[in-house]
């Protein structure tokens, strides 16, 4: 059960913070540099020309869903966490890991005109993993020795094996479904057949759809106001809260429609999203013997999403997050209290496109 829950943990490392979105700048190059996978320009590269309208004209987004119909996407997700430590000596570390997906989907079903029973297979997976220069990467297809294999098993485990989704015509995600086969997967992968209780199974389908494939598809249905849009409208959502370390982060996103776009005959909405956020919680902690005084983190979100009016689809989106986190700590060693103040920052992208 513990590998079980080491996976999903996996999971939410890689998915966390990316629900909102931030824009960063060009560093000097004497200052700190980012690495070649978070270098990229944040800004989409779109060809659009702005639409001429008709006075006070209002526009109404939504989702437009239809029995067969399939439809595909790319989404790239970056993190990177820097750590300085000062203790008797200083360590410092970084994570840099950058994922690509194909995600297809096929509309099986509509349900009373509103919602949609989609089919998804996650295809094409591609990781680079950079760990303090160590760099390892995986693709699909890829043949994996025993060692990789532990390295890469939440992609192994879901690449190619389709499940279903329940989305309304508004992007809420009502439900994520039938992912028995992944499960199954992850059991054959992680040598479980004979030792794993159905609860065990149960906990572990309910984390892996919660805390793993509602956050990614997510990216790719943003929940829209049911009604009209004139340029300049907003409107908010409150995301789920997100625990960081003795801290639950709250996030409430205002979205605002900036402009409506063109490309060819589409109509497309250029809407920007800034995140209004708290944070709640302790700044002193013990745990296991360790005693933990923390600043409260610092962190901030935003990022653009491109909606395709006429096709009733996500066309393009770019969003992301910021955490700086400061804390000391200290414990009773065999040469008496040990001390160490970290420092830890926190980049998250996510790029979703319509193919």
């Amino acid at each position: 059960m513990k590998r079980f829950f080491l996976i999903i943990t996996t999971f939410i490392f890689i998915i966390s913070f990316i629900k909102c979105g931030s824009d960063s700048e060009k560093q000097d190059k004497n200052e700190n540099q980012e690495s070649s996978i978070t270098k990229n320009d944040t800004t989409i590269d779109i060809s659009a020309i702005p639409m001429e309208l008709n006075g006070d004209e209002s526009f109404h987004l939504g989702y437009k869903f239809s029995k067969g119909n399939s439809f595909k996407y790319k989404l790239t997700t970056v993190t990177s966490t820097d750590q300085h430590i000062v203790t008797d000596s200083t360590i410092d570390s970084k994570f840099e890991q950058k994922i690509t997906r194909i995600l297809n989907f096929n509309t099986v079903s509509i349900e009373n005109d509103t919602v949609a029973n989609l089919k998804c297979t996650i295809t094409d997976i591609n990781v680079y993993r950079n760990v303090d220069g160590k760099v390892v990467t995986y693709k699909s297809g890829d043949t994996l020795h025993t060692s990789d294999l532990n390295q890469f098993i939440e992609f192994k485990g879901i690449e190619n094996n389709p499940f279903n989704v329940k989305v309304s015509k508004l992007g809420e995600i009502i439900k994520v479904y039938n992912i028995k086969g992944i499960t199954d997967k992850f059991i054959e992968l992680t040598n479980r057949k004979n030792n794993i209780t159905q609860n065990e199974i149960s906990i572990f389908e309910q984390k892996l759809a919660e805390s793993f494939l509602e956050p990614m598809l997510s990216q790719i249905f943003r929940a829209i106001p049911d009604k009209d849009l004139k340029i300049g409208s907003s409107w908010q959502k409150e995301m789920a809260p997100t625990k960081v370390m003795s801290f639950t982060i709250l996030y409430r996103t205002k979205y605002n429609l900036d402009n409506i776009e063109k490309i060819k005959a589409d109509k497309i909405a250029l809407i920007t999203g800034n995140a209004d956020i708290s944070v709640e919680g302790d700044t002193k902690m013990v745990d296991r013997g360790v005693e933990y005084n923390f600043q409260k983190p610092v962190t901030s979100a935003g990022g653009k999403i491109y909606f395709n009016i006429d096709k009733g689809l996500l066309y393009k989106s770019n969003t992301g997050t910021k955490l700086d986190l400061k804390f000391k700590m200290q414990m009773q060693g065999p040469k008496g209290l040990m001390k160490a103040n970290t420092t830890r920052n926190v980049t998250n992208k996510s790029i979703a496109e319509l193919l």
